[in-house]
């Protein structure tokens, strides 16, 4: 735990002198890497469960590259969601209370003090960051949140799928947009653009407190789905499974939709 928080600090200090710099969006991503690496040594993930039978035991070999490449994941994927005041935070927020609520069912009262903190870390701060903000977190800030829930996704006997399915909307944005760079010829990671759900939706005519509302709602949707489908870490669960696929299709059905009414939206202007 002590060293999970001192990476944090680390990941926060370099994100910060990094922003000083012209390529602060690159530093992110390096400093991401250097606060992931001395945690998955002794925070990894070490099994992946499987609704047919008993975990799968990883190597050392792989369970570390997974376990980095779930933080640097994870922190990007919150960092590029704050793109609206209130959003990075309360999305957090509602994935923190489901890893609390997830690790105190199955009485894991220490790992469920982490996301408990976290959580509400993220309501104090939502006071003055809900729409319109007084104070922004930066990338420092969206950065540190999402290092909190990769942490808490794996500590004790936690499930990333129960993570993944709470935080499916971050999650499937970043890779959506990776995607759609990729597809321009564009660098995946580097740069801005509006190809972020929020923007698109905020470009079909929401204001910006109906689009937070909207995700924000999507996600205590999945945060309460993951938390019915709960089952002991040690146990097979079919329903997770099937529950994580229905997600990822519905939402990327979602983004492609969003991404053609925006598309046709923008020609007709023009």
């Amino acid at each position: 735990m002590l060293r999970s928080v001192r990476a944090g600090i680390r990941s926060t200090t370099c994100v910060w002198l990094g922003s000083c710099s012209a390529r602060c969006a690159s530093c992110r991503w390096q400093c991401s890497t250097i606060s992931a690496v001395p945690v998955a040594f002794g925070l990894s993930v070490n099994s992946i469960a499987q609704p047919f039978g008993d975990p799968i035991d990883l190597p050392v070999w792989l369970d570390i590259p997974i376990s980095i490449v779930w933080f640097m994941g994870m922190m990007n994927a919150i960092n590029w969601v704050d793109v609206m005041d209130g959003l990075a935070g309360g999305v957090a927020l509602g994935g923190a209370m489901v890893l609390f609520a997830r690790a105190y069912l199955f009485t894991e009262y220490s790992v469920a003090l982490f996301p408990l903190a976290l959580a509400g870390v993220c309501l104090g701060f939502l006071g003055r960051n809900r729409p319109p903000a007084t104070i922004f977190m930066g990338s420092s800030g969206s950065l540190l949140l999402g290092f909190g829930l990769a942490g808490s996704g794996i500590l004790g006997g936690a499930k990333l799928g129960t993570a993944i399915l709470v935080l499916g909307v971050p999650i499937l944005d970043a890779a959506w947009v990776i995607l759609r760079r990729l597809t321009r010829g564009a660098r995946p990671t580097i740069g801005g653009d509006r190809e972020h759900l929020p923007m698109k939706l905020h470009d079909l005519g929401l204001s910006t407190g109906q689009t937070v509302l909207l995700l924000y709602f999507v996600s205590a949707v999945l945060g309460v789905l993951g938390l019915s489908l709960h089952t002991p870490p040690e146990a097979p669960s079919f329903e997770k499974l099937y529950a994580l696929v229905a997600m990822v299709l519905v939402l990327l059905v979602v983004l492609a939709a969003v991404t053609v009414a925006v598309t046709r939206r923008r020609r007709a202007t023009h």
